[in-house]
């Protein structure tokens, strides 16, 4: 029998939405990417944050988000999630919508990652994005104002990076996040100037 096909991260999503229940567990996503490695998790976390969506919800997928790093950058072989986070879930029309809106991102950096210009050595690229992610979801856990694409957008150019074996978006991805810190900084900055003018 030959193998089946591999499909892309955006199929599986889209999938997901159009056959799920009335919700969608973090448990259900996870097991729906148990053939994929770390790297697709990073993105299946981070995307959502590209789009509006309410405030908070930045910090639901930025706490798995950072559970997912941080388990890359130990080098663990499968992704552990506690009970109270593989419970919570979404209503199926969100996360459908929320699938529809990312598969047009997801697809076309897919088109765009091959593999190029790998330097380092698989382990210290996993620790290394690791690191990169961890950072960029700390970030994406706080309600600053402006401060979600760019380190959302850092996370899934460095975890697609890791997992296409891509030296050019690991290095994009690099650079974004460590213009994403400068950024935040820079808002963090005015606004503790201008609160300290409020005191005055």
């Amino acid at each position: 029998m030959s193998p089946l096909p591999h499909r892309p991260l955006s199929r599986v999503l889209v999938e997901l939405g159009q056959t799920a229940g009335e919700r969608v567990s973090l448990a259900e996503l996870t097991e729906s990417l148990t053939d994929r490695s770390f790297a697709a998790l990073i993105i299946l976390f981070a995307a959502p944050n590209l789009l509006p969506l309410p405030p908070g919800s930045s910090t639901v997928f930025g706490i798995p988000l950072i559970l997912v790093a941080s388990q890359l950058l130990l080098g663990r072989p499968r992704l552990w999630l506690p009970r109270v986070l593989r419970e919570r879930s979404l209503d199926q029309a969100t996360f459908a919508n929320i699938t529809v809106k990312m598969e047009p991102v997801l697809r076309r950096l897919e088109r765009l990652a091959r593999p190029r210009w790998w330097l380092m050595p698989q382990v210290l690229a996993e620790r290394f994005t690791g690191m990169v992610v961890l950072l960029m979801a700390l970030v994406l856990i706080f309600p600053i104002p402006f401060g979600n694409w760019t380190p959302a957008l850092a996370a899934m150019l460095v975890a697609l990076g890791l997992s296409e074996r891509d030296g050019l978006w690991l290095a994009v991805g690099t650079l974004v996040a460590a213009g994403s810190l400068g950024l935040v900084a820079g808002i963090l900055g005015s606004l503790g100037y201008a609160a300290n003018g409020l005191l005055q």
